[in-house]
């Protein structure tokens, strides 16, 4: 089961499930992601049971956003900057992210007017929420 949140034009971002002609709204049955993640054991099988059932609303009709909007804590490892040939085990470097580094599909970045352009370096980022 696929889950995301969406809004349609300037409407409440709403939580649902993403099937193969769209997302099916589920936000009667849990509000947010937060819920979502709260009671996923509970509402598992009704979710499937709605993305089975509903119409969904095409893709092209909403923007799909962040799945955690304002996650508590983005934590990250620099794992990716050791030598590949490296195989020796080291102690893992963890620093914190901002919650607001967050973004969606599409969505666009937006640096600060005042920094150097140098002052930010671009790399892809895999995320995985537990």
């Amino acid at each position: 089961m696929k889950l995301a949140l969406f809004q349609q034009e300037r409407g409440p971002i709403r939580p649902g499930v993403i099937v193969p002609d769209g997302v099916v709204d589920v936000g009667d049955i849990v509000p947010t992601m937060d819920a979502v993640i709260d009671h996923f054991a509970d509402v598992h099988d009704q979710l499937q049971q709605l993305a089975e059932q509903r119409q969904p609303i095409s893709l092209e009709h909403v923007h799909l956003r962040a799945p955690l909007q304002r996650p508590s804590k983005i934590m990250c490892c620099i794992a990716n900057y050791w030598e590949h040939a490296q195989r020796e085990p080291r102690p893992l470097n963890m620093f914190l992210k901002n919650p607001d580094a967050v973004v969606g599909p599409g969505d666009t970045i937006r640096l600060p007017a005042f920094t150097v352009p140098w002052m930010f370096m671009h790399e892809a980022e895999l995320g995985i929420v537990i």
